[in-house]
């Protein structure tokens, strides 16, 4: 099973050569020591093993298949830890997917999608719970599981599971 770790942008545009790609100060990628968008390498992995996946087709699916995951990731952080109206979740998990923290893993029935971000009461500046979430896409009948990795308090920091992974990039 490849794992692809990244907190990195992925404009599709760019990849299609219709814009100048522009890195982004998150970029990290390991994919098997190669710098690409965890989607890409995905895409390419499924098509090496299908030939009949269509590359463009292929990089839309799953970044929606990302966005769908990363929202359910969040949703269940913010459900265990009060609710919505109780905590916030880092900036990283309301914007663009591809700026996630996220781990994925391409398996032979599904794709598992692994976040890990930091939670704060609202109306503070410190955040105070660590969550990890997996969530799983199945091929077969497309159906999605969440689990709770877990949910750690941690010592009050201002700083998101974003920013600190982007300081240690530097």
């Amino acid at each position: 099973m490849k794992k692809y770790w990244a907190i990195a942008s992925l404009s599709l545009t760019a990849y299609l050569g219709l814009a100048t790609a522009t890195p982004h100060l998150n970029a990290q990628t390991v994919a098997d020591d190669q710098s690409a968008s965890p989607i890409v390498e995905l895409c390419d992995e499924l098509a090496e093993e299908d030939p009949t996946i269509e590359p463009l087709q292929c990089l839309l699916e799953q970044s929606t298949h990302l966005n769908r995951a990363k929202n359910l990731a969040r949703q269940r952080s913010e459900r265990i830890n009060g609710g919505v109206t109780a905590v916030e979740t880092e900036p990283s998990m309301h914007g663009p997917s591809a700026d996630s923290p996220h781990q994925i893993s391409l398996g032979d029935d599904g794709t598992q999608y692994i976040f890990t971000f930091r939670v704060r009461p609202r109306a503070t500046t410190d955040y105070t719970r660590e969550s990890q979430v997996m969530v799983t896409h199945t091929y077969e009948n497309s159906a999605w599981t969440i689990d709770t990795v877990y949910n750690n308090r941690i010592e009050p920091t201002s700083i998101s599971y974003s920013e600190q992974l982007d300081a240690e990039v530097r």
